[in-house]
């Protein structure tokens, strides 16, 4: 081996010593920040979730679940039996004169022959009877499944929001990305005209026609580029991140045609729609309380025990005690309450009656929604179609205004003109894309999807 090569060879091999360095010493720093990067890859379905669990809406409608719940134990206590002890001191001022013997003591309560009173009780009481009974119960459930509806309605509202949102900041993007391609062609257009000018093969109205151009695709640059700081700022504020942390999303819109059908659609959502559940579950709430005003006429049946026992001291002197103990049963048996229960009972068919009507109304509008949904999704999907293959025939007509630009048959003005025409096409073809996702969002969320279950 010559010197040469020698040197060469130890070269080499310090070089992959000091590589494999770097990589024992950067190479967790460079995984951590691939993770760390990765951690912040925010896509439609990281988004979808991350809202689910840290928007305040949806909080708040668990939260009601709670309240229901507890409002709920209040309803049922009226029928479920109750416990009670109490603990009561008497002092008199006043006692028998009388002397009686321990006989005779441990027959009558201390109050007779004691001014010190000292009583401890246990009383037991429940509802055997009412007619109200099964009525209240059957709400308490209503209640419950009322409180779980809503929290799906909040996340179709959410989800309906979040993809709303997440498809403008996709949209704004890619708008902003082709202004600023318009620019660039109208700005080298300008720099052309001025050029062909000082040759004197364009006359100076083209140049200050080419300045227009440029100057207004600078302005629509601008204005998509804060229009996408907005659509992003709106999405971080839905998704309940802060305002001052980074935020970026990563996706691209579903191109995927999805064939939709309007009697599947309409079934869909009279099956799954909560608010049209929510009305089923308000019907039945006012036919129970029509049977709970009803129950005004019926009679109720109530049992009691009480047991107690006194002492003339505050000692436990079992043998001085005197116990007692009473059991009552009842039947109350309504004859005339000033009409009352004819009130409520007019009251609450009055509102049944309205709870029919507004889930017919519910029903018209939820229909209504569907068709319009249904509809709006067909033109946009047909609108994207003749949008897509206006696209390919902009960039055909790009490739033969090329090659006639090559051969000397089209002025370079002309070419950035067919350029032009290639950009606005696309633009028009994006914005088409984001207006059929939007409307396939929108036919979900009328037909009541995602959150079905």
């Amino acid at each position: 081996m010559t010197n040469h090569d020698t040197k060469t060879f130890s070269l080499l091999m310090r070089a992959f010593f000091l590589f494999m360095i770097s990589v024992f010493v950067h190479g967790p720093v460079l995984a951590g920040t691939i993770m760390k990067s990765s951690e912040k890859d925010w896509d439609i379905y990281h988004c979808m979730d991350y809202a689910l669990e840290n928007n305040p809406g949806i909080k708040a409608a668990l939260e009601n679940i709670k309240i229901v719940e507890g409002a709920n134990d209040v309803l049922k206590s009226e029928f479920i039996p109750k416990l009670s002890a109490g603990y009561a001191a008497l002092k008199n001022n006043y006692s028998s004169p009388l002397v009686y013997t321990r006989e005779q003591k441990e027959k009558m309560p201390p109050s007779q022959y004691s001014d010190e009173v000292y009583t401890a009780s246990v009383s037991l009481s429940d509802t055997l009877y009412s007619k109200k009974m099964s009525p209240t119960f059957s709400m308490v459930n209503i209640n419950l499944e009322m409180a779980r509806s809503k929290v799906r309605q909040a996340k179709n509202d959410l989800i309906l929001q979040v993809k709303k949102a997440f498809y403008t900041v996709l949209f704004t993007q890619q708008t902003y990305k082709i202004s600023r391609a318009a620019e660039s062609v109208a700005k080298d257009n300008h720099e052309t005209s001025q050029a062909l000018f000082k040759e004197g093969k364009v006359s100076s109205f083209d140049v200050s026609r080419a300045k227009v151009r440029w100057i207004s695709a600078r302005a629509d640059s601008l204005s998509a580029k804060n229009s996408n700081i907005v659509a992003l700022e709106a999405l971080k504020t839905l998704l309940s991140i802060p305002q001052d942390e980074h935020f970026e999303i990563t996706g691209s819109f579903p191109i995927e045609l999805k064939e939709q059908h309007l009697d599947q659609s309409i079934k869909e959502s009279l099956e799954f729609r909560p608010e049209l559940e929510q009305m089923t579950l308000v019907q039945r709430l006012k036919k129970d309380s029509l049977e709970i005003a009803r129950s005004g006429y019926f009679p109720s049946v109530n049992a009691s025990l009480n047991y107690a026992f006194s002492s003339p001291d505050m000692d436990v002197n079992f043998p001085s005690q005197y116990d007692s103990w009473s059991a009552t049963l009842s039947v109350s048996i309504p004859i005339f309450d000033g009409f009352q229960t004819r009130g409520r009972l007019k009251t609450a068919r009055s509102e049944l009656n309205q709870a029919d009507l507004n889930r017919e109304a519910l029903e018209d509008a939820v229909l209504m929604e569907v068709r319009q949904a249904y509809f709006t999704l067909k033109n946009t999907k047909e609108s994207l179609s003749a949008q897509k293959e206006s696209v390919s025939i902009a960039k055909e007509n790009l490739k033969i205004a090329k090659e006639r630009y090559s051969m000397g048959l089209l002025s370079l003005l002309e070419l950035k003109d067919v350029e032009l025409s290639l950009i606005a096409a696309e633009t028009q073809y994006v914005k088409t894309l984001y207006d059929y996702n939007t409307a396939f969002v929108g036919l979900e969320r009328a037909v009541g999807l995602p959150y079905r279950s």
